[in-house]
Parts: C-alpha cells; structure tokens; sequence
C-alpha cells in the first residue's frame, strides 16, 4: 500500500502519514529510520477484536476514518473470514487481515466493516 510519512516523532518509530482515505499515525517497523515522503507500506493492525465492541458492521463510507480518544477507527469492506475468525478488509486499496473473537454478523462479505485500533504497524516493501 502506498502512503505518504508527513511527520516523524520522537526516535523514529512513530509516524504520521496519510493515504487514501485520510491520516493516521502508525508504528515503523522497519530496520531504517524512515523518511518523510511517499512509501510503500503492508499494514498490519494488531491485537484481537471482538464483534460488537471492536468491530462492527456499518452503513458508511469504507474510505472513512476517525481518531477518537487515541484509537483509530478504520473502515473497510470485508472480503473474507475464515472459520478461525481471521477478517480481510480492503482499506485504501490494501488488504489487511485481522483476528477477531465472537460472532460474526451473517452477511459479512461486501459489507463495510469498522475497526477501532490503537496501534497499526507498518512494514515496508523492500523496493
């Protein structure tokens, strides 16, 4: 996924960037200190997320995004699940895979799907 680093804290680890469907700040997990400007990025967003408190289905936009009380809240359309709770949401022209608890609404697939997450890593692409 490409995104654009706008901002470095602290000792490089944190980073603001922005993509497609707005800004969020991610944790760098690369070996190099990253650099502001374009990168190419696999996200990943850490944790367990249960139906109904982390992650719900909604009637919005998938290129939506909010920060409320230090959490992201990302949205995107679920392309799979699979029996070990394993989601697939296409988020700005990525896929990210994320483990959730719980039961799944029926009717899942193609519906825009919201995860709140307090930290979302990112991994760059060896160009």
């Amino acid at each position: 996924m490409r995104i654009t680093i706008d901002e470095i804290t602290g000792d490089g680890s944190v980073v603001r960037f922005s993509f497609e469907s707005g800004h969020a700040d991610g944790v760098w997990r690369g070996e190099s200190r990253p650099q502001v400007g374009p990168a190419d990025v696999d996200w990943a967003i850490a944790g367990r997320f249960w139906w109904g408190d982390d992650v719900r289905v909604r009637p919005l936009d998938p290129r939506a995004q909010a920060v409320r009380d230090d959490t992201l809240s990302v949205a995107g359309l679920a392309m799979g699940l699979t029996p070990e709770g394993v989601l697939s949401l296409q988020i700005a022209g990525g896929v990210v895979d994320l483990q959730t608890g719980g039961h799944a609404p029926a009717g899942l697939l193609g519906a825009v799907v919201e995860v709140d997450s307090p930290l979302i890593e990112l991994f760059p692409l060896a160009r």
